[in-house]
């Protein structure tokens, strides 16, 4: 009967309907699965630029210590070549 063709072309539709949002849907686990890998990548590399900025700052603040040191040692010792 012409109803039961109908619906039989409704069910194919239906599958080719349900077959293209399967893959597609297959296709955004995949770059789903890339983006938490690149993000994963991306939070290691953050934790070490965070290591690494840390650690410059103590060496900067060592040096920087040091060169205050130097230069009141060096004003130190201009004052009293002065008082000579």
């Amino acid at each position: 009967s012409g109803a039961g063709a109908a619906l039989r072309g409704h069910g194919r539709e239906l599958r080719d309907v349900l077959s293209q949002l399967r893959g597609r849907r297959a296709e955004l686990s995949g770059r789903i699965a890339a983006e938490q890998a690149e993000r994963r990548r991306l939070q290691a590399r953050l934790a070490e630029l965070a290591r690494r900025l840390a650690q410059s700052s103590e060496v900067l603040a060592e040096l920087s210590a040091a060169r205050a040191l130097i230069d009141s040692t060096i004003a130190e010792t201009e004052a009293a070549c002065g008082e000579v």
